[in-house]
């Protein structure tokens, strides 16, 4: 992984972040909610269970599918208050939960590359001006 392709994808990002939109309602589906042939406008009802429940559901069939092909579903999340019955959710599925210092860690142990390092020298250098 090299420093100028991670470059890319901030600067994606910050380009994306400064055009974002907001539309009223989000009024698509997906495949997970064409299974249980569900709606957009029933999913709109309580967008919060819908999306928790849909969520993991999606996330117990990945943690199977991986675990069948011999790997161990991984979770790596930036902030340690980040959803914490999300992050509880995943570990009943049994997915292995970094967060913080750890995800950085985790990542540095496998790959070598210190993105932590890489994120602190880039402070403010994808400013997203609104």
């Amino acid at each position: 992984m090299t420093e100028p392709s991670l470059d890319n994808i901030l600067k994606k990002y910050q380009n994306s972040f400064i055009q974002k939109t907001y539309s009223e309602e989000n009024n698509s589906s997906d495949i997970l909610m064409d299974v249980f042939s569900l709606s957009a406008e029933v999913k709109q009802e309580n967008k919060q269970y819908w999306g928790r429940e849909l969520g993991m559901c999606w996330q117990l069939l990945i943690a199977e599918i991986l675990r069948q092909e011999g790997y161990e579903p991984i979770l790596l999340i930036l902030r340690e208050d980040n959803l914490p019955a999300a992050i509880k959710a995943c570990e009943v599925g049994t997915w292995k939960i970094y967060t913080g210092d750890k995800s950085f860690n985790f990542i540095k142990e496998i790959s070598d590359f210190d993105l932590k390092q890489f994120l602190i020298e880039r402070k403010g250098e994808f400013s997203v001006q609104r």
